[in-house]
């Protein structure tokens, strides 16, 4: 966040702590030494949490092998889904991907390849039980009402803020 003013202040999740957090998990799970992620965009925000997430995966295994790519959508779920088949046949066991709709294609593809798959945004267990183990979550509507009670209370200031897993704003599921 650019803050130019006293009475502006920047916000934003801390999403890299829990893509850390999956990183490790994914080291952990997978059984060939090879994890991926699959990214709609290049975007600085979704940068971070794929580095945080290798960053993750060295600390439990520095040899580990990570294959990140980014697809250059958010929304197509065949696009997704042929990321996560491509990875799959490359060797890579476990994918978190960071990609709105097209991550539905990437859990598709991970069902259909019978590897372990990590969701963002929200927990995605339900879509695929035997596949999704965990996800990213990010309560947006709570970073919000964190800033309001600041304001709320007399305490607000302009500035920039952070907020990561110890407010509860990002986490991982269980």
């Amino acid at each position: 966040s650019v803050v130019s003013a006293d009475n502006v202040a920047g916000i934003a999740a801390a999403a890299w702590e829990p893509a850390y957090l999956l990183g490790m998990l994914a080291a952990m799970m997978s059984e060939t030494q090879k994890i991926g992620g699959i990214a709609g965009y290049d975007f600085p925000n979704i940068v971070s949490q794929m580095e945080a997430y290798k960053l993750g995966a060295r600390a439990v295994d520095p040899d580990i092998e990570i294959t990140v790519i980014y697809i250059g959508t958010m929304e197509d779920v065949a696009k997704g889904k042929e990321a996560a088949l491509a990875q799959a046949s490359a060797g890579v066991d476990v994918i978190f991907h960071i990609a709105d709709a097209a991550g539905i294609g990437v859990v598709e593809g991970a069902v259909e390849s019978d590897i372990w798959v990590m969701g963002w945004g929200a927990d995605q267990n339900h879509l695929a039980p035997e596949n999704v183990i965990s996800s990213s979550l990010t309560n947006s509507g709570g970073l919000l009402i964190k800033d309001v009670e600041l304001a709320a209370d007399g305490t607000w200031t302009g500035g920039v803020r952070v907020y990561g897993i110890e407010t509860g704003i990002v986490d991982i599921a269980d």
